[in-house]
């Protein structure tokens, strides 16, 4: 249809928290459909299980496979799977746990070392980035 003159337009937006998470929708780009796979780890290896999580900082580094979804985490079992979700972009990775974070290296507030392909994954450009993580 075409405007008219005189015809009042609502130009806008709402603030996220204003509508139900039910109908928020997914974001769904590249990264987050390369990470499927995981997803679908996750959501079979975790039913009924009881999850320990965490908010605080993350950190990354340009070590390792840039090809590989993988973090470094204090106490989730190493080889197993993390859900890291960023607020900021409104993003969930899942990434498998490959070592401890060096304690040498990092602040005792960071709680998880990120791979390449999650710093691309999230868009991050700071060195440090506040995260959700959630493990068993």
């Amino acid at each position: 249809q075409a405007m008219s003159p005189g015809q009042v337009l609502a130009i806008g937006f709402m603030k996220l928290d204003g509508i139900p998470k039910s109908m928020q929708g997914e974001i769904e780009d590249p990264y987050v459909r390369r990470n499927r796979k995981l997803r679908q780890l996750w959501n079979q290896g975790t039913q009924g299980k009881k999850m320990k999580s965490a908010k605080g900082k993350a950190a990354w580094t340009k070590r390792g496979d840039p090809g590989k979804w993988m973090a470094l985490h204090r106490t989730a079992p190493i080889n197993s799977l993390i859900e890291i979700d960023d607020p900021r972009s409104r993003k969930i990775i899942y990434a498998r746990v490959v070592g401890r974070i060096p304690g040498q290296t990092y602040p005792r507030d960071v709680i998880v070392v990120v791979s390449p392909l999650l710093v691309k994954a999230f868009g991050v450009r700071d060195k440090v980035f506040y995260v959700r993580t959630r493990h068993f």
